[in-house]
């Protein structure tokens, strides 16, 4: 049996430091790998953002969710925290997240992490979090 699902109140936070495209660590090498042209216009490329401190953003964008969906943080059994990269190691990670949980008031959430897909893995996410809930 499924349950109807839907997204409310999503919210983002992009890093710190805005950067243009070609700043991007091993871009050239990428161009040159592939062939690929550096015609931005083209590829709909424009600025990126890099951050300091990922677990950070991950806070701020769940304070905004929380302030608009009408949840107690204190009811939310799961959340999944999704990038396209994680920089640290799992036991770095971990424990900041779980730190950032408790400040968050999300008591009893289980922690559960998605990456791997690039960009593409936080709509992988978005239907892990769909299938949770079903």
């Amino acid at each position: 049996m499924h349950k109807q699902v839907y997204l409310s109140a999503p919210a983002y936070v992009l890093g710190e430091q805005q950067q243009p495209y070609g700043r991007a660590e091993g871009f050239d090498a990428v161009l040159q790998a592939t062939g690929m042209p550096n015609f931005p216009a083209l590829w709909g490329w424009g600025d990126y953002y890099e951050t300091t401190d990922i677990v950070q953003l991950g806070q701020q964008a769940a304070q905004q969710t929380l302030a608009a969906c009408g949840v107690a943080a204190a009811d939310i059994d799961l959340v999944i925290f999704a990038a396209a990269h994680f920089t640290d190691s799992p036991d770095r990670l971990l424990p900041r997240l779980g730190a950032m949980l408790q400040t968050l008031g999300c008591s009893k959430a289980l922690i559960e992490g998605h990456t791997l897909n690039g960009c593409a893995g936080y709509l992988a996410a978005i239907k892990l979090a769909l299938a949770r809930v079903q």
